[in-house]
C-alpha cells in the first residue's frame, strides 16, 4: 500500500468515525495469502485386515482450505467401513475395519483461492521395516548370535539376511544394496551375492503376535573382524523394505570368555627358601628324635 492509498484509507475512517475517533496513526495490517501446505503425519501406515488404521493429513492454509481425500481419481465419502474426521488442522481418514482391498495408495488434496495441493499415504499390509536387537560385539571369535525384531499384523513367512565383511572406506549405493547384486553362487537355502551371503530362514506362520522376533547364529566367521548384514521379511501381502545396515564385531583370539583354571600359588623365592630350610630342619629333627629313643630302649 503507498501513501495515496493510505491517505485514501484514512480518509475512509475519518469519515466512517469522524474526526474525534480519529487516531493520530492509522496501521494496517498486511495478511498474507499462499497455496495451502501439507504435512502428513506418516508417509507409510501398516495395518493388517480387521484393524482399525489412520490416514492423517495436516493443513496449513490462508484464507481456509477444503480438504478432500481420493483413492486414485475417486473422490471418498464417508461410508460404513470409513470416515473423515476434520479437527483444526488436522484431517483423517479413518478405516473402521481395514480389509484387504483397502491397501493402496491415498492422496490428501487441499485448495484454496490461491491454489491446490496434494500428499501420498500409502496404506499397506506388508511388514514394518526390521531392526537388530543383537550387542555390537559378538561373545566369540568365530561365530555370532544375530537377533531382530519385525512388526507386522500378519505371519511372517520367511526372512532373507544377508551379511558380509564390512567394506573399508564408502560405498556406493548399488555395492551396500545386496538385491542388485549378480549371485555367484547357491546351494540350498544358503547362497553367496558377490560379497554378501544370503541366508534364508522361515518364519512362524502361526504367530500372530504384532511383534516377531528372530535369531540366527553365524558360523565360520574370522576373529577381530567387523561384519555388516541387513535383513527383510515378507508376509502374505509381499516383502517389506532392506533393513538399514547393522554392523557387529567378533572377539579377537583371546577374547572369549573362559571359567578360570585353579592356578598355582607363586611365592617369592626367600619364601620358598625359608619354606625348604624349615621343612628340612622339621625332618631331621623328627630323626633326631627317633635315635634317641631307639639308643634308650637298647642300653634299658
Amino acid at each position: 500500500m503507498d501513501k495515496e492509498d493510505l491517505k485514501a484509507a484514512r480518509e475512509r475512517v475519518r469519515s466512517n468515525l469522524g474526526n474525534s475517533f480519529m487516531p493520530r496513526s492509522l496501521s494496517v495490517a498486511f495478511v498474507h495469502s499462499d497455496a495451502p501446505e501439507i504435512e502428513v503425519e506418516k508417509g507409510w501406515v501398516h495395518a493388517g485386515p480387521g484393524i482399525e488404521a489412520h490416514l492423517v493429513c495436516l493443513v496449513h492454509a490462508h484464507p481456509p482450505a477444503d480438504v478432500k481425500w481420493f483413492r486414485s481419481t475417486l473422490r471418498l465419502e464417508p461410508t460404513e467401513r470409513q470416515r473423515l474426521e476434520d479437527r483444526g488442522s488436522r484431517h483423517s481418514l479413518i478405516f473402521n475395519s481395514v480389509q484387504e482391498e483397502d491397501f493402496a495408495n491415498y492422496t490428501c488434496q487441499a485448495d484454496n483461492a490461491q491454489g491446490k495441493t496434494r500428499q501420498h499415504v500409502i496404506l499397506s499390509g506388508k511388514p514394518h521395516t526390521a531392526y537388530f536387537r543383537s550387542p555390537a560385539v559378538g561373545k566369540s571369535r568365530d561365530s555370532y548370535n544375530i537377533s531382530w525384531t519385525v512388526t507386522s499384523y500378519s505371519p511372517i513367512d520367511e526372512y532373507r539376511l544377508y551379511f558380509r565383511k564390512a567394506p573399508q572406506g564408502s560405498t556406493n549405493a548399488i555395492d551396500s544394496d545386496p538385491t542388485t547384486q549378480k549371485k555367484s553362487s547357491r546351494r540350498t537355502g544358503h547362497s553367496v551375492l558377490k560379497e554378501w551371503t544370503d541366508v534364508v530362514l522361515q518364519g512362524d506362520k502361526t504367530d500372530r503376535n504384532l511383534t516377531h522376533d528372530k535369531y540366527y547364529l553365524i558360523r565360520s566367521l574370522e576373529p577381530s573382524t567387523q561384519y555388516e548384514a541387513k535383513v527383510q521379511a515378507r508376509n502374505i501381502f509381499g516383502w517389506n523394505q532392506m533393513s538399514d545396515p547393522f554392523r557387529f564385531t567378533t572377539r579377537d583370539i583371546d577374547g572369549i570368555s573362559r571359567e578360570p583354571s585353579p592356578e598355582p600359588a607363586i611365592l617369592p623365592e626367600a619364601e620358598m627358601r625359608d619354606l625348604g630350610v624349615k621343612a628340612k630342619d622339621c625332618g631331621n629333627r623328627k630323626g633326631f628324635d627317633w635315635l634317641l629313643i631307639v639308643l634308650i630302649a637298647v642300653v634299658a
